[in-house]
């Protein structure tokens, strides 16, 4: 099969129905912005039913795996019980990564159908084409369905992360605010200073023994007249300093 003849544009025809699709994957796409991740939302369609659904949630899980199109593989395939794909299209806002390009492919997904065209990372003709490649299953794929909207949606996305970050300072800034969150989380406890102990509980600090000083080489410990005198002026004025 000639891969090239299964790149297409929106057309009439299925037109509509990838329309109303992707207007769905929009909304899921919606849930992920507000949470603070990229809003990309995918959805997969067989028989006129919607059998997986996902959005990104890579920043809250912290799993590089938890793209919107993989999680949509995953609930699609809990749904049927089969990691097997056929007969299904598979909608997504914003065009896939490599990562996710390859899973469609051994999902043995029949359609790929994304909105924006992705120039920084698209794996369906941007930067790469992992479509194109001849392996023992082919994905037909429609770019482009409702990328005004997909588009509209990640830039102002951005715009309005770029404006947190700058209104919340710098990175150093945020770090030290950061800092300060913590240490009030936890009024009780102060940072002990660089290469010293805590003193347990119960326990006095060991006193070291005051050194001779009628002599500048003596380590023997303070002599009798110095208990008696002057030591005990050097203990005191010790603890002055402490």
């Amino acid at each position: 099969m000639n891969h090239q003849a299964n790149h297409s544009n929106d057309q009439a025809g299925d037109g509509l129905a990838h329309k109303d699709w992707m207007r769905q994957a929009l909304e899921l796409a919606q849930k992920a912005a507000d949470l603070d991740e990229t809003p990309i939302g995918a959805l997969i369609v067989k028989d006129g039913q919607v059998i997986g659904k996902g959005y990104n949630l890579r920043e809250k899980e912290q799993d590089v795996t938890m793209h919107a199109e993989i999680i949509a593989l995953r609930d699609a395939s809990r749904q049927t019980g089969s990691w097997r794909l056929e007969g299904c299209t598979l909608y997504v806002t914003l065009e896939p990564c490599i990562m996710c390009a390859g899973a469609l492919i051994q999902a043995r997904l029949d359609q790929l159908v994304f909105g924006a065209y992705d120039p920084k990372a698209g794996a369906a003709g941007s930067i790469t084409d992992i479509f194109s490649i001849r392996q023992n299953h082919q994905v037909q794929v429609t770019g482009g369905v409702e990328s005004a909207l997909c588009s509209q949606m990640i830039r102002r996305f951005f715009i309005d992360l770029r404006k947190k970050k700058k209104a919340a300072g710098s990175r150093s800034v945020r770090r030290q605010q950061a800092i300060r969150e913590t240490e009030a989380k936890q009024p009780g406890e102060k940072p002990i200073a660089k290469g010293k102990q805590p003193i347990a509980k119960g326990k006095q600090p060991i006193a070291l023994p005051v050194k001779c000083l009628s002599s500048p080489i003596c380590r023997k410990p303070a002599c009798d007249s110095q208990k008696k005198g002057g030591a005990g002026d050097l203990q005191q004025n010790s603890g002055d300093k402490r």
